[in-house]
C-alpha cells in the first residue's frame, strides 16, 4: 500500500489506464497507459472529457508531414498564384508520392473552400 503513495501523477494515471485495458480486454485501450507520460494530467483529463468514449487513430507523423506538404502546395498556387506545375516538381518526390501531394491538394482546395473560419 506505501508503493501507492510513492506514486507519480502520470503513473498513478498510467497504471488507471492500464486497468482500464485489462478490465476490457479491448486492444484499442492497450497503448492508453503511454498518454500518462506524454500528456500532463490535465490535459488527459481534458482528453478524456472531450473524446470518452470515442474511437480515435492519431495519425503518424508522415501523415502530418504528407498534410502539410499538401496545404504547402495549397497555398503556393491558391494564393500566392504560383504555377501548380512548377510547384508539384519543386517537391522533387516519386511518382507515388506525387500522385498522393496531388490528391490531398484537390482535398485541401474543397474543404477550404467550404469552411468557415470565423467560428
Amino acid at each position: 500500500m506505501n508503493e501507492i503513495k510513492e506514486l507519480r501523477n502520470n503513473d498513478f494515471y498510467s497504471i488507471l489506464l492500464f486497468i482500464l485495458f485489462k478490465l476490457n480486454s479491448n486492444k484499442e485501450y492497450s497503448s492508453l497507459s503511454r498518454l500518462a507520460y506524454i500528456l500532463n494530467v490535465d490535459n488527459l483529463l481534458k482528453l478524456c472529457k472531450f473524446f470518452g468514449g470515442t474511437i480515435i487513430e492519431i495519425p503518424t507523423l508522415n501523415q502530418l508531414e504528407d498534410l502539410c506538404n499538401g496545404l504547402l502546395l495549397y497555398q503556393k498556387v491558391e494564393i500566392e498564384k504560383q504555377d501548380f506545375d512548377t510547384v508539384v516538381k519543386s517537391f522533387n518526390v516519386d511518382a507515388k508520392s506525387r500522385h498522393r501531394l496531388i490528391s490531398m491538394y484537390k482535398v485541401i482546395k474543397e474543404t477550404i473552400k467550404d469552411y468557415d473560419f470565423n467560428v
